[in-house]
């Protein structure tokens, strides 16, 4: 490279940090509100001996006036109090500010956590869900993670 070609590189350069660096600024000193996470659709997809799959849909609400890009996320979902399911999604998300997306996750469950809740599911009049996990957001925000816990009632 030349060092005329590398001076006209320069300048460009710079430009796109200060661009990065005024869009991560935005965030700098604000509080991160994490979002609400709700489930609302538990989808068999695929059964075996020792595991079955599940498809789990969430509705996903950013209560914060900026966008959240999502880049994955990791939960633990238990049922009646009990361990059910639990997965990991990598895919990019946009999270709108003070809107909301549905995010559709696959996730496992052993046999007998899954004859567990069927057992259960005769003796209780209520079924109750808590959802733990934190989404990991793009870096360029440099906020890193996002915990979430969702407790039906």
């Amino acid at each position: 490279m030349s060092h005329a070609s590398l001076r006209s590189s320069v300048p460009a350069l710079l430009l796109t940090l200060f661009g990065l660096g005024c869009a991560s600024a935005g965030l700098l000193g604000r509080e991160v509100l994490p979002p609400d996470v709700f489930l609302t659709n538990v989808k068999p997809i695929g059964m075996g001996l020792f595991e079955q799959r599940i498809e789990l849909t969430f509705r996903v609400t950013n209560p914060n006036d900026f966008e959240l890009p999502i880049e994955g996320g990791v939960f633990d979902l238990a049922i009646n109090g009990a361990p059910f399911a639990r997965g990991v999604t990598r895919g990019a998300v946009e999270l709108p500010a003070l809107g909301e997306s549905f995010v559709t996750i696959e996730a496992s469950t052993t046999t007998a956590e899954l004859l567990s809740q069927l057992r259960g599911l005769g003796n209780q009049q209520d079924l109750s869900y808590a959802l733990t996990g934190h989404f990991t957001l793009d870096d360029t925000l440099g906020i890193g993670r996002v915990p979430f816990t969702r407790e039906s009632q």
